[in-house]
């Protein structure tokens, strides 16, 4: 098996084993770098790209391809506020408007430096805070000024050094006040009316006057105002409406960026690092460094998946940062366990299949890739066979491990020479449509059985010969098991022999049908719903995964559970035996207590029921 070089996009799926040290992390993707310091990152409404600024130049990112698209001259100069608006029109740099579609300058706000801005929702208007301690608010589509309200109350503390922040409704600013011997203020201001809201004292925490000024502000959509000061590093949390603390968050740094929901606020470290905290329980999530210097720049994606951050002097560089996929390498590390990059975090894994001959893990997921992957290196990046769009349902290899197929969403199943990672065949299934839900190769290699939609389970020729019909040509099929009804879909089928085939409904019984007779011979009903099943190697057991975590194998001689056990606090949405029957594979959609979406898949002995660990390291 080859592996690929190219550095796949910040989208993971763990798998528990061990942890493997694969050099950068695969959460992590460094877009590029500017000649000097970045001084501001902020991602477009559809998060796809990222437009990066600093003293110099401003360039755009592609998120999803990891590339520059575009770099220009700074189209302003000392200007460190730049903001898209809501529609994903028209960016504001400073004081400078700019079409993002046609890439060109089209007007210039007035001349005054701006410490902060913020487009309204329907992105008619745009407000900008400047250094003449005024709040302008323009028209965008006319480029006209509609008033300018002058902050009053404390406003002599704004000046250019200083930090000021606004809030996503556009509502409140906040300005951080230089620190003196009696301590620092931060003074937030109604911008519609340009009275004081209110003066937050912070005292002197570094004993040296200067050490206590307030070097970074941010405003979350919960009405939460996060400072921190040089003299503590750390993140101080203060309620708007109550007008009270909440918290302080320790390790903090230079910078501060709220999450959209406002349930996660991330803040860069003077010594290249990023962390996240969850704002309910002010846990630290995690910390991990990608810069080489000061993290000078710091935002969330519009929905919260990504994290960009800019690097200060001396570094310089664009991160851009899988939220999912950081949060879940360092619980794995806290686990045990090895990472797998990717699937896409928010949708399902929904079948994974052993290669009977090699060490090669298949698996197909709701993204609509195909993926395989290597389980003596699991660090090593996966073989992409397709990633078509349509939701993959399932996998599985012929009995010589030379053939993968694959069902699919819409109504197809492909087959998959593994050797040459080319398509043989993309095979339409019933012509009443549905999507083709389970595939199942039989143990002599001769049938291949597809579940669908509507109750129909297809038998087929698995000599890939008989195939050759390409790209959705209807072909007969051996057999069909099951009446055509709407509203009972086959989600999983699995041969125990040639004469024995297993089917799991999306009520979630399990029936076990005579392929010859085209009868069910027993129906298998569980208190835990199963969402997957597969017979061992040697066609004498039936293995579940059920919907609260637990496995159970089912005997097929004497029609009893042999065993059952929980196997992880996660929905098991797909189960796989390894060739010699010694080896579980269980997919799982999530962790319960997990709010990330993110997928795992675990490694089990069958004997023991211990999970298993996997080696360390890279192919050479």
């Amino acid at each position: 098996m080859e592996y690929p070089s190219r550095l796949n996009l910040a989208i993971v799926v763990l798998l528990t084993a061990t942890v493997v040290s694969a050099g950068e992390s695969h959460a992590q993707v460094i877009l590029g770098e500017h000649p000097d310091e970045v001084s501001s990152v902020v991602f477009s409404p559809d998060g796809t790209s990222l437009i990066s600024l600093s003293i110099q130049d401003v360039k755009i990112w592609d998120t999803v391809a990891s590339n520059l698209i575009l770099e220009a001259a700074a189209p302003s100069p000392n200007q460190n506020s730049i903001v898209i608006s809501p529609d994903g029109k028209m960016l504001a740099v400073g004081f400078v408007l700019w079409d993002i579609e046609n890439r060109e300058r089209i007007a210039v706000l007035g001349r005054t430096a701006v410490l902060a801005a913020v487009f309204s929702s329907d992105s008619k208007t745009l407000k900008l805070i400047t250094l003449s301690k005024t709040v302008a608010t323009w028209d965008v589509e006319k480029r006209e000024l509609i008033s300018t309200v002058p902050l009053t109350g404390g406003a002599d503390r704004i000046s250019q050094p200083e930090v000021v922040a606004i809030s996503p409704d556009g509502k409140l600013v906040a300005s951080g006040g230089r620190g003196t011997r009696e301590g620092s203020e931060v003074t937030i201001w109604n911008t519609e009316t340009g009275t004081l809201f209110h003066t937050l004292q912070v005292p002197d925490q570094g004993g040296i006057s200067f050490h206590n000024s307030v070097e970074s502000l941010a405003f979350s959509s919960e009405g939460v105002l996060a400072y921190i000061t040089v003299s503590s590093g750390y993140i101080n949390l203060w309620d708007v409406e109550k007008k009270e603390d909440i918290a302080t968050l320790e390790a903090g740094g230079p910078v501060i960026a709220f999450s959209p929901d406002g349930k996660t606020i991330g803040s860069g470290l003077g010594r290249g690092s990023v962390s996240l905290w969850d704002m309910e329980t002010k846990e630290l999530l995690f910390t991990d460094k990608s810069h080489e210097s000061d993290v000078t720049a710091l935002t969330f994606s519009p929905d919260g998946s990504k994290l960009a951050s800019g690097g200060g002097r001396f570094d310089n560089r664009v991160v851009l940062w899988d939220i999912a996929g950081v949060i879940q390498k360092k619980e794995a590390q806290k686990e045990n366990v090895a990472i797998l990059l990717g699937h896409a975090t928010n949708r399902d894994i929904s079948s994974v299949a052993f290669s009977p001959v090699e060490n090669l893990l298949a698996s197909g997921s709701r993204d609509g890739s195909v993926r395989l992957w290597s389980t003596e290196y699991p660090s090593a990046e996966p073989i992409v066979l397709t990633n078509t769009g349509f939701e993959i349902m399932s996998v599985a290899f012929s009995v010589d491990g030379k053939v993968l197929a694959s069902g699919s969403e819409d109504n197809t199943f492909s087959l998959w020479d593994v050797e040459s990672k080319e398509r043989i065949a993309n095979v339409r299934g019933d012509g009443r449509g549905g999507e083709i839900n389970s595939v199942s190769f039989s143990p002599d290699g001769k049938l291949l059985a597809t579940g669908r939609d509507h109750n129909r389970i297809e038998i087929w020729r698995a000599d890939i010969r008989t195939y050759s019909q390409i790209e959705g040509v209807t072909t007969p099929n051996l057999a069909v098991l099951g009446e055509y009804e709407r509203g009972l879909d086959i989600d999983v089928v699995a041969f125990a022999d040639g004469k024995i085939l297993g089917a799991l409904y999306d009520d979630g019984n399990v029936k076990v049908w005579d392929i010859e007779n085209k009868a069910v011979v027993e129906t298998i009903d569980l208190p835990e719903y199963i969402y997957s099943i597969v017979f061992t190697p040697d066609g004498k057991t039936l293995v579940m995964g059920g919907g609260s975590g637990g496995v159970t194998l089912w005997d097929l001689e004497s029609r009893q559970v042999s065993v059952s056990w929980e196997v992880a606090r996660m929905s098991i949405r797909s189960v796989a035996v390894s060739s010699d029957g010694s080896t579980l594979a269980t997919g799982g959609r999530r962790d319960f207590a997990s709010t990330s979406g993110s997928c795992t898949i675990k490694l089990w002995d069958v004997a023991t029921r211990d999970s298993i660990a996997l080696p360390e390291g890279l192919p050479e």
